[in-house]
C-alpha cells in the first residue's frame, strides 16, 4: 500500500523490507530468550501448552515437530515471493496467488471447511469494503489539502521547526506512532502520508528509506500503550487470569526491543537499501 500510494516499486519494497524484518526477529527472539534465562519461570508455558508438548531442548522430539508444522506459512509466503520475484505475477496478481495458495494447502492439510471459507470470505468483503471507505474518504481529504495548501504549510512547518533530518525524523516518528495507537495501518497510512510526503520529497530523503522507517513506526503503535490496538487483541486470546495490565507490562519489552531495531535502522540505511540494491 505504501508502494501504490508513493509510486514506488513493490518489489523495491518488499526487498527492502526484508532485512529489517529479519534483524526485528532476531532481536525479538534475543530479548526472549534473555528474558528467559533471568526470570525461567516466565517460560515455563503454562498458558501456552500441554507438559508433553512443551519442547525445552534442541534435542527434543517436540521441537522439530513444532518447527516443521510451521511448514504452510513458509510455503504459503514463498509461493508469493516466487512469483513476484520470478516474473509469474504482478504484485496485483500476487494479491489473488496467495488466497489461492492458502485454499489449496488447507485441501492439502485437510482443513478447509465450508463455514470456515464462507466466514474468511464474509470477514475478506468486509476488510475490503472499510477499506475501500477509508480510501475514499482519504482521496477526498487529500484533494482538500492539496486545494488548500496545508501539505506545502506543513512542510514549511517542519523545515523551519526541525533544523535537521534526523529532528524531522522523529517528529515524523512521534506522529505515527500516536495514530498507530488508534487507528489501523491502512488508515494511517492514507491519513498521515499525504501530509509528510511533501516535506519528505523537498528534503531529499529516500523514500524506500521513508517507507520502511515509517511502516515500523505504524506496526509499533499498534502495540504501544495504552491504546495499542493489538494489545487487546492480545488480551482477547489469553486466559482469563491474564490482565490487559500484565499483557500491557509485557508488551514494554517489545517496544524496548523495538527502539533498539529502528535506532539501527535510522543509522544505518544501509540495512533497507542493501538486498533492492542487490537485486537490481
Amino acid at each position: 500500500m505504501f508502494a501504490i500510494l508513493t509510486e514506488q516499486s513493490v518489489l523495491v519494497m518488499f526487498a527492502a523490507g526484508v532485512l529489517p524484518g529479519l534483524l526485528t526477529a532476531i532481536a525479538y527472539a534475543a530479548m526472549i530468550i534473555l528474558r528467559a534465562r533471568l526470570q525461567p519461570a516466565i517460560a515455563d508455558g503454562r498458558h501456552i501448552a500441554a507438559a508433553d508438548d512443551r519442547p525445552g531442548t534442541w534435542d527434543q522430539p517436540g521441537t522439530w515437530r513444532l518447527i516443521l508444522a510451521t511448514w504452510p506459512v513458509l510455503l504459503l509466503a514463498g509461493t508469493i515471493m516466487l512469483g513476484l520475484y520470478g516474473g509469474f505475477a504482478t504484485p496485483t496478481e500476487a494479491g489473488g496467488l496467495g488466497p489461492l495458495a492458502a485454499v489449496i494447502i488447507a485441501l492439502l492439510r485437510r482443513s478447509l471447511r465450508f463455514a470456515n471459507f464462507r466466514a474468511a470470505i464474509a470477514q475478506t468483503a468486509q476488510t475490503t469494503a472499510a477499506i475501500l471507505i477509508i480510501a475514499v474518504g482519504t482521496s477526498t481529504l487529500t484533494t482538500y489539502l492539496a486545494l488548500t495548501g496545508f501539505p506545502d504549510y506543513v512542510a514549511g512547518g517542519l523545515a523551519a521547526f526541525a533544523d535537521s533530518d534526523l529532528a524531522f525524523i522523529v517528529i515524523v516518528s512521534i506522529v505515527l506512532l500516536a495514530l498507530g495507537t488508534v487507528l489501523d495501518p491502512m488508515g494511517v497510512m492514507l491519513l498521515a502520508l499525504p501530509i509528510f510526503l511533501p516535506a519528505v520529497q523537498e528534503r531529499g530523503l529516500d523514500m524506500v528509506w521513508f517507507g520502511v522507517i515509517a511502516v515500523k513506526y505504524i506496526e509499533i503503535g499498534l502495540i504501544t500503550p495504552p491504546l495499542g490496538l493489538n494489545l487487546f487483541a492480545v488480551h482477547g486470546l489469553m486466559p482469563r487470569d491474564i490482565s490487559l495490565g500484565r499483557v500491557i507490562r509485557g508488551s514494554l519489552w517489545f517496544l524496548l526491543t523495538e527502539m533498539v531495531v529502528m535506532v539501527l535502522l535510522i543509522a544505518v540505511p544501509s540495512i533497507s537499501f542493501w538486498l533492492p540494491s542487490v537485486l537490481r
